[in-house]
């Protein structure tokens, strides 16, 4: 997931973005739309930027069940490549991820994970991936350390208008 939409700030500030109103209540419309799917993640991991932060706890608010969150500074300004990494490190106890993070990386893990897929969804991914949006992904390995672009395949890729 890419954080919700933040306010605009100095760019040298640009950690302390809070999320704007539309940002706040797009988190809250998809922590709904993932509970009445049954989804809740095991684990929440986001990078230590308020507006990633805010949306993690957001999202989580509408949950069944209470989810972990852990921050992690090393999703600020990465790379597709570190994110990954990031995922590899997750523990195989966690059956379920939900990553909140920036662009471009996040994006760009999103579409280096689907570089086989051929579906709509992928397709809407390579023109995109805005504020808010989210790429439900299964991964068919046994732990996270096996996670590669041949075992996944997208469930489903939301948009904030998707909620309106």
């Amino acid at each position: 997931m890419r954080h919700g939409e933040a306010e605009v700030l100095e760019p040298k500030r640009d950690k302390e973005r809070i999320l704007s109103a539309i940002g706040a209540t797009d988190c809250i419309k998809l922590g709904k739309y993932l509970c009445s799917k049954g989804c809740n993640p095991d684990l929440i991991i986001c990078s230590g930027a308020r507006r990633t932060i805010e949306s993690a706890e957001l999202v989580s608010s509408e949950l069944e069940q209470p989810v972990s969150i852990t921050i992690s500074d090393g999703l600020y300004l990465s790379t597709y490549q570190n994110l990954l990494l990031e995922i590899q490190a997750v523990s195989s106890s966690v059956g379920a991820l939900l990553i909140i993070g920036h662009n471009p990386a996040i994006h760009n893990l999103a579409r280096f994970l689907l570089k086989s897929a051929v579906d709509t969804g992928a397709n809407q991914i390579a023109r995109g991936f805005s504020p808010g949006s989210l790429a439900i992904l299964n991964c068919h390995v046994k732990n996270w350390q096996g996670l590669y672009s041949e075992a996944v395949i997208l469930n489903e890729f939301l948009i904030p208008s998707d909620f309106q």
